[in-house]
């Protein structure tokens, strides 16, 4: 088993938190561990970019038709996919407000 240590950046600010995450965790975990570190209550609609791809929920879409290309359902696809082939990540909550938090590879470990 693999743990993952990531560093969260809030973009534009000095605010990060660093966190460890074992292989497996799904994008809508990581959606709630970001919530917590953060001191956040879930009142907005967010979604992950990595490269080309969009992770967010089917329920932040009208319908099919609103689906971004490249779009995955977050509860289906674990972090680890994407972290072992990018190194970086983004992910935007509120869009009004435009938080934007970096989520970057710090450390791949093998874990017993």
């Amino acid at each position: 088993m693999k743990r993952y240590t990531l560093e969260l950046k809030l973009k534009h600010t000095e605010i990060s938190r660093t966190i460890a995450i074992c292989e497996g965790l799904k994008f809508d975990e990581l959606h709630s561990v970001i919530q917590i570190v953060f001191g956040w209550e879930n009142y907005h609609i967010h979604s992950f970019k990595a490269g080309k791809i969009t992770i967010s929920s089917y329920d932040n879409y009208k319908d099919e038709d609103d689906l971004p290309l490249n779009f995955h359902e977050e509860s289906d696809l674990a972090v680890d996919i994407i972290l072992l082939n990018m190194q970086k990540i983004l992910y935007e909550y509120d869009y009004g407000d435009g938080w934007e938090i970096e989520i970057v590879v710090k450390q791949i470990e093998d874990i017993k």
